[in-house]
């Protein structure tokens, strides 16, 4: 393009996008035709790819250091967000004076000569989400708005020189690799970086006419009318420009992202915005592109690529520098990482990897549901991922595969008990052995594993182990072994006793139940299930049905129980007489205790 113009409007899409990138630009040829037009493409370019625009600027042609890095660290959402300055500073170098971006789902209604005098003084145009209050407690409220941003990217205007320059440099750094959606951080892909620009950079005017950027957040404040069949006003100010964000063809409600308005609710003029766009998206073949695959979905040996992997790609640079994206053997290195077991200093090494963890990580569901998902849920966190991640996460078989494996060595480790064995129904605390007249633990752990054989042979339930089956005498210590709190203490001042006495023990780190702070450090290996006749559980009684679920899957159902307590009132509740049933003995610390439990059992 040797004869450029002095405007240039761009938006950015994939392929299975198009639909939305043509029809924009129909509209923008219409109504600002001096303006040369770009598409950045952030995919591959292929036989389908087809715009009625200038130029395509594909992904692979931006200036963005390690750029394998870049692209698959970020879902489709925020790449598509992420190379906007990019392009920006790509077009800037062209030596257009005024760069407009646009999101493909908006469409102009009429000139934009007002937007291009204002660049003529500005740097930098923005356009507010709000104009006014929202008081009707639907969705999007003004608390999602300030989570999302003040302004809305969906558009922005710059004129080029220093001072935009600068802007746009700032922006890259920041969008390398925060251009995310991440509210816990307060990140909304490259909107909340954009709330800094006004008091950060000269020349920043925001925009409050209502015909520009009129969508589902601030229609309430919006009077939409029509004149003539594509003539129409907001608040008797021309529509220059309706943002479609959400939007869909086959829905009845404007957009998915709120619950405030449907096509038909604001009158006649909103449901002829929506007719309009509606014959505009079929005329530039929706049915055609949005069925396009994204070249980005795949690593390059054709594994599909999770959405919450990326998360961990992108936390992983450093670990993963030099590693291939576009290289079929190189990309097994992230394969590895995906695969290897999570590290968690109570973890079950080999249940939970990196790619489940972070799965975890990324769903308060999953986070309730397993609330240990490392410790005593490990088993059934693994099991829920086998059976349902590769429906809800899109998890490929090789992700699959070495949790199955762990599974599988768990359970063969464990005395052979199957995740399809009745025991694994049982609850933990006891419901088998439950003679009370059985030799108390202090004086079977004296007499040694001779009198502790007799004892468990006693059991009809234990006779009917395998006769080569040994019995394994000791300490099977479980609690919240970390837990920053009283109820810790005691189970690590139990821990120093059973080593002070050479006790044979294990430690499982139990952390259901408690809100404490999990940051004790102790000087022991915790272990993956209960391998010894005894558990010593320093897990209170109001716990003691949380605690039966739980820890289920890693004891067996013939073992002793014994509960360490701790009740600091003069009465135990009847409420919790359901946990006298969960235990062969009781253990207390003192005195006081001792006489609030045992009035009650």
């Amino acid at each position: 393009m040797s004869n450029i113009s002095e405007v240039c409007i761009f938006t950015i899409v994939s392929n299975n996008y198009l639909h939305y990138a043509n029809t924009l630009f129909d509209s923008v040829r219409e109504h600002c035709p001096e303006a040369d037009l770009f598409l950045g493409l952030c995919d591959e370019i292929t036989d389908d790819t087809s715009c009625p625009c200038d130029e395509i600027i594909d992904i692979n042609s931006l200036d963005i250091p390690a750029k394998g890095q870049f692209i698959y660290q970020y879902t489709i959402l925020e790449l598509n967000t992420a190379i906007k300055p990019y392009v920006i500073s790509h077009l800037m170098a062209k030596g257009y004076k005024k760069v407009i971006y646009f999101d493909p789902d908006i469409k102009l209604y009429s000139s934009l000569s007002k937007m291009l005098s204002y660049l003529d003084h500005n740097n930098v145009l923005l356009t507010p989400h709000l104009t006014d209050t929202l008081n009707d407690k639907k969705l999007p409220g003004e608390i999602e708005i300030l989570q999302a941003g003040s302004y809305n990217l969906g558009y922005i205007g710059l004129r080029t020189g220093a001072e935009t320059r600068k802007l746009v440099s700032w922006w890259q750094k920041k969008l390398y690799e925060d251009c995310v959606v991440d509210l816990s951080r307060g990140l909304f892909v490259d909107q909340k970086w954009m709330d800094l620009v006004p008091s950060m950079f000269e020349g920043v005017k925001i925009v409050k006419d209502p015909g520009w950027n009129v969508a589902y957040w601030n229609l309430s404040q919006r009077r939409l009318r029509q004149e003539d069949e594509q003539l129409f006003f907001a608040n008797d100010a021309p529509l220059v420009f309706f943002h479609y964000s959400g939007y869909s063809i086959k829905a009845t409600t404007l957009s998915k992202h709120q619950n405030r308005h449907t096509k038909k609710s604001e009158g006649a003029a909103l449901e002829a915005l929506c007719d309009i766009y509606d014959e505009a998206l079929s005329a530039n073949n929706i049915d055609k592109f949005s069925k396009i695959d994204y070249a980005y979905t795949t690593f390059a040996d054709g594994v599909r690529v999770p959405d919450v992997a990326r998360k961990l790609i992108r936390e992983s640079s450093v670990v993963l520098n030099g590693v291939d994206y576009f290289d079929a053997e190189s990309v097994t290195k992230i394969h590895e990482l995906l695969n290897a077991p999570f590290n968690h200093p109570a973890g079950l090494r080999g249940l939970v990897t990196n790619l489940s963890a972070k799965l975890w990580q990324s769903r308060v569901d999953l986070q309730k549901a397993f609330p240990d998902f490392c410790g005593v849920d490990s088993l059934r966190y693994a099991d829920w991922v086998v059976r349902n991640a590769t429906k809800e996460a899109k998890f490929d078989g090789i992700y699959l595969r070495p949790i199955e494996d762990s599974i599988q060595e768990f359970h063969r480790k464990n005395m052979g008990i199957s995740r399809h064995s009745p025991s694994l129904k049982h609850t933990f605390f006891g419901n088998i052995w439950r003679n009370r007249d059985k030799i108390p633990l202090s004086i079977r752990l004296l007499l040694g594993e001779s009198v502790a054989a007799w004892v468990f042979a006693q059991s009809s339930s234990i006779s009917k182990r395998a006769a080569s089956e040994p019995v394994t005498v000791g300490v099977n210590l479980i609690g919240y072994m970390q837990a920053e709190s009283g109820v810790g203490e005691a189970a690590r001042s139990s821990l120093r006793i059973l080593k002070e006495n050479d006790v044979p023990h294990c430690v499982i780190d139990y952390r259901v139940g408690n809100t404490s702070r999990m940051n004790e450090v102790i000087d022991c290996e915790y272990t993956d299930y209960a391998k010894y006749n005894v558990n010593l559980i320093h897990v209170n009684a109001d716990q003691a049905a949380i605690a039966s679920k739980h820890l289920a899957p890693i004891v067996k159902p013939d073992q002793y129980n014994i509960g360490f307590w701790y009740w600091e009132m003069p009465e135990f509740p009847s409420a919790f007489d359901f946990a006298f049933d969960e235990v062969d003995e009781i253990w207390v610390a003192s005195k006081y205790v001792q006489a609030s439990i045992s009035a009650r059992t």
